[in-house]
């Protein structure tokens, strides 16, 4: 890890890999740049990955996906690491920069203010809250004080809003992307959209209290809407941003259940419109 203009080595940044495509910050992520600025990565098994450098809260840097010759805030744009069993590869040194701010203010389409959060990835899957996610105030002002000085994709989770990117779509890869700028920048304004209503009923499945409704995106395996089932209730109503295929998930007190299938990949994918009622059978 180094200062990309004085070339310093850089201790105290978190470095995570991350399969392609995929991409959430872990709640933990413990600083693993020692004095020397070198890192160290366990990978869970051979394949292709990126790499996501995190320093810390207080740290005069910023986020940054790691390229091929400096940081992004476009994992496509991130430098493609393949390895294969039993290797060890080494890379590049990572170059930092400083940190940087984007600004705006959350406004729904229908002009009404909601609170909610907003961050650069989606929760980890069975999360509904994500690490270093901004709350929104009140009047709709956030700020993110923590990435690099790079474009970023946002996602915005309101109140009574689906789950959704800057420019009002589903997926990370179609989002508007947002310019973070070192020092001041001009506040933006977002109108989001309230997205589709989804009624899911179980037909059949547990009843027991301490449910959870997870959906999420069908090519990308991200988090699109999350709804608590209460106790003895048999439904949960959520917005979701319409057009999208998604894969449903109960995080049920006797474990998780998937509809159509055991896991992920060999669940049922449902398209979602502007107004849907899903029966389904967990």
């Amino acid at each position: 890890m180094r200062d990309r203009n004085t070339g310093a080595r850089v201790a105290g940044v978190c470095v995570f890999a991350t399969p392609v495509r995929v991409f959430s910050i872990p709640a933990q992520c413990r600083p693993n740049s020692g004095r020397t600025g070198r890192v160290s990565i366990d990978l869970p098994g051979p394949g292709s990955y990126h790499l996501f450098a995190l320093p810390a809260p207080g740290s005069p840097y910023g986020a940054q996906w790691v390229g091929p010759d400096g940081g992004t805030g476009v994992q496509s744009e991130a430098r493609r690491i393949t390895v294969a069993a039993g290797e060890i590869k080494s890379v590049p040194a990572v170059l930092l920069d400083l940190r940087a701010t984007i600004t705006g203010y959350m406004v729904p389409r229908k002009g009404e203010i909601v609170g909610g959060v907003v961050g650069v990835a989606a929760p980890p899957p069975g999360a509904y809250q994500g690490a270093r996610e901004t709350p929104i105030d009140d009047d709709g002002a956030f700020t993110i004080d923590w990435v690099g000085p790079y474009h970023w994709p946002l996602m915005f989770r309101g109140d009574n809003l689906a789950v959704q990117w800057s420019g009002g779509v589903a997926g990370r890869a179609q989002a508007d992307l947002v310019p973070a700028v070192v020092g001041t920048p001009e506040p933006a304004t977002y109108r989001l959209r309230y997205g589709g209503e989804l009624t899911v009923h179980i037909l059949d499945g547990p009843t027991s209290a301490g449910r959870q409704l997870v959906l999420y995106n069908s090519g990308s395996g991200e988090h699109a809407g999350s709804v608590a089932i209460g106790d003895e209730a048999t439904w949960g109503y959520l917005r979701v941003s319409g057009g999208q295929h998604v894969k449903i998930r109960c995080r049920c007190t006797g474990g998780d259940r998937w509809y159509g299938g055991s896991d992920f990949a060999t669940a049922t994918s449902v398209r979602v419109r502007h107004r849907d009622w899903l029966n389904l059978i967990l």
